[in-house]
Formats: structure tokens, sequence, C-alpha cells
């Protein structure tokens, strides 16, 4: 048997008022008529629900019927999307719209506002009658907030950043143009949306949290497409600091607004923006370096500063670190502690490279010394150029270290590593610069402790006139670095005079010889002492010390004299062998050899060489 209600059903699909309607209503959304449209609209979906409401009450409503009239008012679904569609138009440029006709964004959100109490009544419904309209619930402010994003997503992308190649500041540019537009929209949202939408959509921080959505993206896409050099730190700076700046404070008052970088995403950045700065800085390094040393082999005249020279290599080195350092440092102190580190830590690579490319400057000098003229004025700047390093070092510890942090240990370890390392750099320069008056000496020592030694003069003479001439060129140390000098050249002096002395060279007859023989040394002593008195000021004397006590050991005139004698010798210093002894000894002449290999054993022990076999620092230095 038929559904009883079917012929009346029939009949009312019969009539046209219906599809008049649906014309009509399509005119108004056309026209821009929202109100009259969605009035329109929702008396159709009325008329429809009820319709389907009937047949769903009847369960033996033929299959057939549902069917037939939901297609009939599938002409009502598509209205429905229609006017949704305008309505998105209007929030689409709602920043632009609510300036200009804010009615318009008004009209909107009442109708948004509608269709969400209507969701919720027939939401509610079916849970009492189990029917539910078609198309519900349209969720119409979801599409209203869809569209919103869209609007803030659009805005920002339309800011297209320059190209790299057309300008070196494109992204400063580009950061500045998204500042620039956010403020201006924020103002437009605090000053005319927040009247014309309802308040618990609160307007201000979905459209807070739309560019911070909008902006982390851009900011991904920005990182994806590459930065280079200092785009790292620009972008890092405006993330951070500018964007939380207390510019938006007026903006985003009572709002809550998050990092825009996670921190995982600042490490990623820091990291990448390290490993580029590394390779750039090794390059400015070697490139410095290169540029530095080509003065030398054209044999140009060292920079003069303040009556000292130096090379352009510290302070064209030092003042790229300092650059980077205050780039980062405008970021952020964790930034500024690893470039911090990165800087230290080639620092001390560069250490390598720059004496090795000294040494190999010095080879090829000795090699031939003619070729090089100014050799001696390029390793007075150099040995200067490493007191530059330590002290450049020491004022970027005192600017830019900060000692509360979690690098505390691994950076204070570095700055006292690249002291310690260039405080070596410099004494092995100081070596080569000696290198020339030892080589010019040697053969002056050599003659030490000769018979033509014992009747001349000459010899020391012509020593301390060469050493006097040589520091007549390190006048243009630095006064430190003189002095330095200076004790280094007296300990060498010293070496190689009591190394002479233990030579054996000569063998006394008579007391009046050893007298002469002891007197000649403490004499020459004198001399020495006056010479390096003469070079530099406050000179630590006590390196000479030890020839007036070899002195007295040659010179002793009683055997009791001479014990007591080499047993102070033996107690001050450590390296004192048994070889030492017996030449000494054997020097005066005055004993056979069993009784000064007794002696000396008696003096040193029964151990025998009991502090090692060859001559050593410690045997001139108290």
């Amino acid at each position: 048997m038929d559904f009883e209600g079917t012929q009346i059903f029939k009949e009312v699909l019969s009539k046209e008022s219906v599809n008049t309607a649906i014309e009509k209503t399509r005119e108004w959304i056309l026209d821009g008529k929202l109100l009259y449209a969605h009035q329109s609209l929702m008396d159709l979906e009325d008329f429809r629900d009820s319709l389907l409401f009937e047949l769903h009450k009847h369960t033996k409503a033929p299959q057939g019927d549902q069917r037939l009239l939901t297609s009939y008012f599938t002409d009502i679904s598509a209205l429905s999307k229609e006017l949704l569609k305008q309505i998105k138009l209007i929030l689409v440029l709602t920043l632009n719209v609510v300036r200009i006709e804010p009615k318009l964004v008004v009209t909107a959100l009442r109708l948004v506002e509608r269709e969400e109490e209507i969701d919720k009544m027939t939401l509610s419904c079916q849970n009492e009658t189990g029917f539910l309209p078609p198309d519900r619930p349209k969720m119409w402010k979801y599409e209203a907030m869809s569209a919103l994003r869209s609007a803030v997503i659009n805005r920002v992308e339309g800011n297209r950043p320059a190209e790299r190649e057309t300008t070196k500041i494109w992204l400063t540019l580009h950061l500045e143009s998204i500042k620039s537009l956010m403020l201006e929209d924020l103002k437009v949202i605090n000053q005319l949306c927040v009247p014309v939408f309802p308040p618990d959509w609160n307007v201000r921080q979905i459209f807070l949290d739309f560019y911070h959505d909008a902006l982390r993206d851009n900011i991904e896409e920005l990182v994806r497409n590459g930065l280079v050099d200092h785009e790292y730190l620009i972008l890092l700076n405006w993330a951070c600091n500018t964007y939380t700046s207390a510019k938006w404070m007026d903006q985003i008052e009572n709002l809550e607004i998050s990092p825009l970088l996670e921190k995982e995403q600042i490490e990623s950045l820091i990291y990448m923006y390290t490993e580029e700065l590394k390779e750039k800085i090794k390059g400015l390094f070697l490139k410095t370096l290169k540029t530095v040393s080509k003065d030398w082999e054209e044999n140009k005249s060292p920079e003069i500063v303040i009556n000292y020279t130096r090379t352009e290599l510290a302070p064209l080195i030092f003042k790229n670190i300092e650059d980077h350092l205050r780039d980062a440092k405008i970021v952020s102190q964790d930034i500024l502690q690893e470039v911090l580190l990165l800087s230290l830590k080639l620092l001390l690579e560069f250490a390598d490279t720059f004496k090795t490319l000294v040494y190999n400057y010095k080879s090829k000098h000795f090699m031939d010394r003619n070729k090089i003229p100014r050799f001696t004025e390029f390793m007075v700047a150099l040995v200067n150029t490493c007191s530059e390093v330590i002290e450049l070092t020491s004022r970027l510890k005192l600017r830019f270290w900060r000692m509360n942090n979690d690098t505390f240990d691994e950076v204070s370890k570095l700055f006292a590593s690249v002291s310690d390392t260039y405080q070596k750099v410099l004494s092995e320069f100081c070596d080569y610069l000696l290198e020339e008056p030892f080589q010019d000496t040697k053969i002056y020592f050599d003659g030490i402790m000769t018979r033509e030694w014992l009747a001349s003069t000459e010899i020391v003479e012509t020593i301390c006139v060469t050493f006097k001439d040589y520091f007549s060129d390190y006048v243009m140390l630095q006064p430190d670095n003189l002095k330095f000098v200076a004790e280094k050249a007296q300990l060498g002096v010293a070496k190689r005079y009591i190394t002479a002395l233990l030579q054996q060279k000569l063998s006394l007859r008579t007391t009046e010889e050893r007298k002469q023989v002891g007197g000649k040394i403490c004499a020459e002593k004198k001399q020495l002492l006056m010479l390096f008195r003469h070079i530099s000021e406050n000179i630590d004397e006590s390196k000479l010390s030890p020839i007036d006590e070899l002195a007295d050991v040659i010179s002793a005139d009683h055997v009791d004299f001479l014990s007591l004698s080499l047993r102070t010798l033996a107690r001050k210093y450590r390296d004192l062998t048994k070889d030492h002894l017996i030449c000494l000894m054997s020097i005066r002449g005055d004993l056979g050899n069993i009784d000064v290999r007794q002696k000396a054993k008696e003096v040193l022990g029964d151990a025998g060489q009991r502090y090692g076999n060859s001559l050593t620092l410690s045997l001139i230095s108290t």
C-alpha cells in the first residue's frame, strides 16, 4: 500500500513557488543583498526540512520519495554555498572593507552567527528525533575563521622579498615591510574590527595568532630557500627581539604572544650561521696572512706605531672578529658566546698556520742571509704582532665574555689557551730573531778556554759588540718584548759560555794560571752583565751567576776549598753530572785522573750520574 502523504507531496512539488524563491534568492546574493538572501534561504530550508522531517517520522515512507524530495531541493544547497562564498569574500577582505564599509562585515558576521545558532538547534533536535537536515552542521564560523586566516596569509605572502642579487639588504627590507604591515593591520583590528566583531570571537587574539602562524611559515620558507652570512643574524634578531619588542605592546596589550621560533629552530639557525661563519673567518685569516706575508717577500718596511713596529695581521683579524661579535651581541648573549667560542678556536688553529709560514720565512733567510735584507725588521714586527694578539684577546675577554653562562669553563680555558699559545709562538719568534747573533758569534764562543782566549780580550769583546749591534736593531720591539728577548739572549750567552768552559780545551799548570783563568772568567762575566744592563733595564741577571761559581772551582787554591765549591755547585744545580765535575777538575791540572774521579764520586754520591747527562737550563738558573 502507498504512503498516504504521497499524493499531497506530489502536489506540493508541482507548484513553482519554490523555483521562484530560489531564483529570487540568487538575485539577492548577486546584488549583495545578503540579509534578504539569507532570510529567503532560511525559508526555503525550513520548507525543505519540514517535508523531510515528515518523511522521517513515517518509517514506511518510500525511499524513492525521500530521494525525490532531496533531489528537488538541490538548488537550495547550492544557494547556501553561493551565499557562504560571498560572506567569505567579504571576510577575506575584512581589513580593507572595514575601513570603507564596515556594515558589510557586520552583515557577514551576523549571518555566520545565525547559522551557528541554527547548527546548534539542528544538532539538539537530532539528539531528540534522530533527524538531521541536509548540509548540517554548516560550520560557517569555521569557514569564516579560515577566510580570516587566508586573508592574513595572503597579506604576508603578498610581501615577497626582493632578490638577493638586487640588494644586499633584501631580508631587512622584507622583514621591515612585514612589521609595518602587521602594525598597521593591528591598529585597524583594534580600532575598527573590535567594534564590529562579536566579543566572543576575541578578534584581536585570533588575528595575532593567524599572523604568528603566517610569519612562522614565512620564516621557514626563507630558511628553506637559503640564507647567507649576516642574514641568519638579521632573521634571528627580528624573530627573537623585534617581534616581541615594546613597539608591539600598544597593539597587543593583554594578548598572548608566543615565541616566533622554537628553541630547536633557534639552535639550528645558530649552528648553520656559525658553520658558515667558521669558513668565512678562516678564509679571511688566511687572506690577511697572505697579504701581510707579501710585504715580507717584497721587503717592504713594516708599519711603525708609537715607537714600535708591527704587521697589520692582528688589527685586521681582530677587527673582523669584533665585527662578528658585535653583530651577535645585538641578537642574544647565547649567539655571542657561540661566536666567541668559534673565534677563540679559530685563533688557536691559526697559530699553527702562522708559525709554519714564519718558520719557512726564517728558513729561507738562513739559506742565504743576503736575500732578505729586512728579515730582522720583520721578525721584530712579528714578535710585536704576537703581543698584539695576546693583548687583543684580553680585550675581547673584557668586552664580550660573560662569566654567568653555560660555556664558562670552556671559554675560560680557551682564553688561557690562546694567550699561552701565542706567548709560545712569540718565544719561538724571539729564538728566530736571536739565531742571527748566535750564528755570528758561534766561532767566538768556540774559542773560549783556549790559549788564544787566555792571551786576549778580543773574543768576549767581539761577542758583546755583536749583541749590542743586533740589539740596536731590536729597539722597535715593545718594551716587554725587548726585555724578554734580552733575557733569552742572556740565557743563551750564559749557556754557551758555560758549555765552552766545560769543553776541557785548556789544562792549567800552575796556581797562577788557575787564578788568571778564574779572574778572566769573572771579568768577562761582568762584561756580559754590563752588556745586558745596557740593553734592557731591570733585567733578571741570575742567568749569568753560575759563571762566577764555575770560576771559583777553577781558581780555588786549596783542595778543601775545591771540595766546598764543588758541593755548592752540586746542591744548586741538579743537572750537574760526574762528567761536568771531572772536566772542571781536569782543567785545573793539579789532580790525577784517579783523584779527579774519586772526588767527583764523593761530591755526587755513590749513585754516579744522579741528575742526568747533559747541560740543561737548571745549571744556569738558581
